[in-house]
């Protein structure tokens, strides 16, 4: 089931923020376990309609297991672009819980006027790359080794809506 965001999913919001997919060039180990965000910061975010949240809960266990958010980096500039930001519980990826947030996307999407929607992924996440290919996403550029465990590539994709 697709829902909006609610107060109380902020442990999964910062279990996602923290999950190293998501971290990894931003040095694992040395801000392992903290968030993005200071406390109260996403919230204030969702007040100011700056990040727009989209939930799939599990009803048969009551929780969240993915979670999909479109955030508007500078409304001044960017008014018609945003990034989006995807996490599925590793248990539920391959199921189409993110098919789902996708299609839901595309919606929000058109609803606030974007012409496009960027993202970035870490080289060799392979199952990322192939749904966001599915979406219509297309490499745009690449970001060159980020040091984690090695030099990792951080390729830009964007979904273009006109």
């Amino acid at each position: 089931m697709l829902r909006g965001y609610r107060k109380e999913d902020r442990p999964f919001l910062n279990k996602a923020a923290t999950h190293l997919n998501i971290i990894r060039g931003i040095a694992n180990g040395v801000f392992e376990g903290s968030v993005p965000w200071g406390s109260g910061i996403y919230e204030e975010w969702f007040e100011k309609r700056r990040v727009f949240p989209i939930v799939c809960d599990d009803e048969s266990i009551g929780e969240p297991v993915g979670l999909l958010d479109l955030f508007r980096v500078d409304p001044d500039v960017m008014q018609h672009v945003m990034i989006l930001g995807l996490y599925v519980r590793a248990e539920y990826q391959g199921l189409g819980v993110g098919t789902l947030l996708m299609d839901a996307m595309k919606t929000l999407a058109k609803r606030l006027h974007l012409s496009r929607v960027m993202l970035t992924v870490f080289e060799g996440n392979a199952p990322a790359e192939k749904l966001y290919a599915k979406a219509g996403f297309v490499e745009c550029g690449m970001l060159p080794g980020w040091l984690q465990e090695g030099y990792i590539n951080e390729t830009y994709m964007v979904l273009n809506l006109d």
